[in-house]
């Protein structure tokens, strides 16, 4: 869903931007600063969610490296 608005948004704003009355390109700097949050949000859902397997593994590593700690090794 998030993906689909940025699409149609920023469809908008590069179509506002090359037959505006500037001839100026500005739509790129908007679509780029939200294409970063875009991607951010992609990392924490689908590879540090809940559900993935990367995020477990993490969580498994450090707490056998605070056991490790724990134990005085």
């Amino acid at each position: 869903m998030h993906a689909a608005v940025y699409l149609v948004v920023n469809t908008f704003l590069f179509l506002m931007s090359t037959y505006g009355l500037r001839e100026r390109h500005w739509a790129i700097y908007p679509a780029l600063g939200w294409g970063v949050g875009l991607a951010l949000h992609w990392v924490s859902v689908f590879l540090l969610g809940n559900g993935s397997g990367l995020r477990e593994s993490m969580v498994q590593k450090e707490r056998e490296r605070l056991q490790r700690r724990r134990d005085g090794f």
